[in-house]
């Protein structure tokens, strides 16, 4: 072991911790929690903020997905292709 050597109570102190927190990590598996996008699924419901901010991003990506083919800017006259 590399450093100072540990005292036992320090280590006692160290493994209760990690025992608390392995324990929490457990606790949020068992009730779903940490699931990703299906753990916080519907958790801004009833949010208006949310709903502007997706409300938004709709408008946003409708957009986007029709710009014309040569994109949202035309060049100038002298930089056109042939």
């Amino acid at each position: 072991m590399h450093g100072h050597p540990m005292s036992t109570e320090l280590l006692e102190a160290k493994i209760s911790d990690l025992t608390r927190r392995l324990e929490s990590l457990e606790a949020d598996v068992r009730l779903g929690r940490g699931k990703g996008w299906e753990g916080i699924a519907g958790r801004a419901r009833h949010d208006d903020l949310m709903d502007e901010a997706m409300k938004l991003g709709a408008e946003w990506r409708t957009r986007a997905n029709t710009l014309p083919p040569d994109g949202p800017f035309k060049p100038a006259p002298s930089v056109q292709r042939r």
